[in-house]
């Protein structure tokens, strides 16, 4: 029962953490988007790629912990081997 509630609190964090990257992420390329002319002319248009990228490889760690969590691979309070 103890390890199913930890199972619960871990997946749903790590489903926080992907929903939040997911919407930085979004949220950085549609700023790209729709200021195209006027980041083209600055040094910001890299700087938030590198966002980009940085935020859809967090949501992709996250992805490989929820998969973990549900496969009992994180399970214990500190997220050892269940």
């Amino acid at each position: 029962m103890l390890d199913r509630h930890y199972k619960q609190l871990w997946e749903t964090r790590f489903l926080k953490i992907l929903e939040s990257e997911k919407e930085a992420f979004l949220f950085y390329k549609y700023l790209i988007e729709t200021n195209k002319n006027l980041l083209e002319r600055t040094k910001a248009k890299p700087v938030l790629e590198q966002i980009m990228r940085d935020e859809a490889s967090h949501a992709r760690v996250a992805c490989k912990l929820i998969r973990l969590v549900r496969r009992k691979k994180i399970s214990e309070r500190e997220g050892g081997n269940g």
